[in-house]
């Protein structure tokens, strides 16, 4: 498929929609052309304009970091797009604040944008401010008003000064506010201590009932926070309130934990969440404190690359070979520390018994052997049948190998490994013939890519 692009020359040409043109190339493209009178833009029928326009959009949309920027570029090019830019509201939608905030651009898209739902995005920085005052009447009178519209909110402070009155001058009556579009809600404060902390916990209204995605990093935000009884995908750092949060999400399906302070979790007793399906936990030492509170029946994807050997014993302790905690798990990733791997193996398959797929970013061969071999009486992981792995070297394809044969002689064969490119390409694993499957899928990386915001 092909469509229509600008190049240099203000020609019209056609490219494959698979290289999709720079947001530098179209803005840069699109002002040259204003200011052009001799170019043949202007001789275009309205028709060719709109088409232009429309696969231009299209062709850039997903590059541009939500702004204002296309909009005004487009607007710029000739009467005809200047008139469909001023009567798209969504082309107005996004509302960035940010490297010195620009007041006048933010009212003219505020009010371009008309009732369309908006995109708000606010980073507030040290350098950026002469007035914590203007800066918070800004808010007040401009910003405030037009939080029933938002379909997005991020918000991101690394100033001390100004984002604990900022998130009180937007969000301290969140819970009273109506969202009827809003569906992420971010909020980012590497300040650990706000002064004056404000005494109030998640709303428990349902005033945001499209609100699906949530993302807190930092102390104390919760009165900030919009009612979460609809949130399905939660991702939490830096903070010691998590278990609060996570009882205010009855249909939380997918959890993310980065960083969370030791102590996090208490004694307190098991709370069940019935429809939790996806957990991920990064940077904790109460993996298994945590494991334990949790109740979720419908877990089927965990991933815990921070436990070590000593965390992993608690949870051997309280586990029942014969009663799973988590029946309906079958995903495990599982980057152990190199000193314990063996051992803390071992005890993972005691402890998740009902794998299917285990996910390794790195490969000792005679610990990923013995790991394999802790258990006498029984087979190690038991269901196995996928095995990710990476970055395999000779070693390592003879490690696969032996367990591929092991696990074959003991009734439990191996279907299927997944290997990341270079492992893949290399055929280091093609003399297991056709005993298993084997797929280029770095799975760990993919992992990592999606939680690479947070770590």
């Amino acid at each position: 498929m092909t469509t229509v692009s600008l190049t240099s020359d203000y020609t019209l040409a056609t490219h494959d929609t698979s290289s999709k043109m720079t947001f530098q190339d179209l803005t840069s493209g699109l002002k040259n052309l204003s200011s052009e009178n001799t170019s043949s833009i202007h001789s275009l029928p309205v028709e060719v304009l709109s088409l232009i326009f429309n696969t231009a959009y299209i062709s850039v949309q997903s590059n541009f970091d939500k702004d204002q920027q296309l909009a005004l570029a487009v607007s710029q090019v000739s009467q005809h797009w200047r008139n469909i830019a001023l009567h798209t509201p969504s082309l107005w939608s996004n509302i960035l604040l940010r490297t010195a905030w620009n007041y006048e651009l933010t009212e003219m898209c505020l009010f371009r944008s008309s009732l369309h739902p908006i995109y708000l995005c606010i980073f507030s920085d040290k350098e950026e401010y002469p007035s914590c005052g203007i800066e918070l009447d800004f808010l007040q009178e401009l910003i405030v008003p037009h939080l029933p519209r938002c379909r997005s909110i991020k918000f991101v402070s690394n100033y001390i000064r100004t984002d604990h009155s900022i998130l009180r001058t937007l969000f301290l009556n969140s819970g009273s506010i109506f969202y009827p579009f809003l569906e992420d809600f971010y909020i980012e404060c590497n300040v650990r201590h706000l002064q004056p902390h404000v005494e109030r916990s998640v709303s428990p209204g349902n005033n945001a009932p499209k609100l699906r995605h949530f993302y807190l990093d930092g102390e104390r935000l919760l009165p900030y926070t919009p009612p979460l009884k609809n949130v399905t995908t939660l991702h939490l750092a830096n903070m010691k309130d998590i278990l609060d949060v996570i009882r205010h999400c009855p249909l939380l399906e997918t959890l993310w934990i980065c960083d969370a302070y030791t102590g996090w979790v208490d004694d307190r007793d098991p709370y069940e969440h019935s429809s939790l399906r996806s957990l991920h936990i990064f940077g904790s030492d109460c993996v298994s404190k945590f494991l334990l509170y949790l109740v979720a029946p419908k877990l089927e994807d965990l991933v815990i690359p921070s436990v070590s050997f000593r965390d992993l014993t608690v949870l051997h302790s309280c586990t029942d070979v014969g009663s799973p905690r988590f029946p309906s798990l079958k995903s495990l990733a599982l980057p152990l520390t190199v000193r314990d791997f063996s051992a803390a193996l071992a005890l993972a398959a005691h402890c998740f018994p009902t794998i299917e797929t285990l996910i390794l970013p790195y490969l000792r061969p005679r610990d990923f052997i013995e790991g394999f071999s802790q258990s006498i009486e029984r087979t190690v992981f038991a269901r196995l049948t996928s095995l990710a792995i990476r970055e395999v070297d000779t070693k390592g394809e003879a490690a696969i190998s032996e367990l591929v044969l092991r696990r074959k002689l003991q009734g439990c064969p191996l279907r299927m490994i997944f290997v990341d490119g270079s492992s893949y390409q290399n055929s280091l694993l093609a003399n297991l013939g056709t005993e298993v499957e084997i797929k280029e899928k770095d799975l760990w990386g993919d992992i990592w890519q999606a939680a690479g915001y947070m770590i």
